[in-house]
């Protein structure tokens, strides 16, 4: 009976710690690396994947969200994204470890929110594609597979369009 129960725990570990699908916590690098990590909160959502940040120094700056693309304004899953990312921010303690600043000005950036990472959060909702342009992260790749595979989100519909695509048809 002992081995038995003890079978049955050592499986249930093994499911929880490998097969948790939960956004990963911030990393140590993150926490030790002040220069390269902004820290605030959130004042404005401008759409799924950029927002404004106000920092502890009471400036403000804005934040594309570094590896995915969601929905522009007239494509389907636009207001859920923008939304869904509403509501992962608000009241949070948020965390951005810098990528790069790109064309717009924008800072563009790995985004946590009380310790959870957003962008990966956006991908298992199925509310983005994985920028494969700029990010060959494979984990955010099979985030983005397991949820077409699932037709979580946007990937419920037939068709969805990427966002480049969809801008380069207007």
């Amino acid at each position: 009976m002992k081995n038995r129960l003890l079978v049955i725990f050592t499986a249930l570990s093994f499911l929880q710690i490998h097969c948790n699908n939960k956004p990963k916590m911030v990393p140590e690098w993150v926490t030790m690396n002040p220069g390269r990590v902004l820290q605030g909160t959130a004042v404005k959502i401008i759409d799924g994947d950029t927002f404004d940040l106000l920092l502890t120094d009471k400036t403000t700056r804005r934040i594309r969200l570094y590896g995915i693309d969601c929905p522009e304004r007239q494509q389907p899953y636009y207001q859920t994204a923008k939304d869904f990312l509403g509501k992962k921010l608000q009241s949070a303690t948020i965390r951005v470890a810098i990528q790069d600043q790109d064309v717009y000005g924008r800072t563009v950036g790995i985004v946590w929110a009380d310790n959870y990472n957003v962008n990966e959060a956006l991908l298992q909702a199925g509310l983005t594609w994985h920028y494969k342009r700029y990010d060959r992260n494979p984990r955010w790749e099979q985030l983005e597979r397991e949820a077409r595979h699932q037709q979580t989100g946007l990937w419920a519909d037939a068709h969805p369009i990427a966002p480049w695509t969809f801008k380069h048809s207007r």
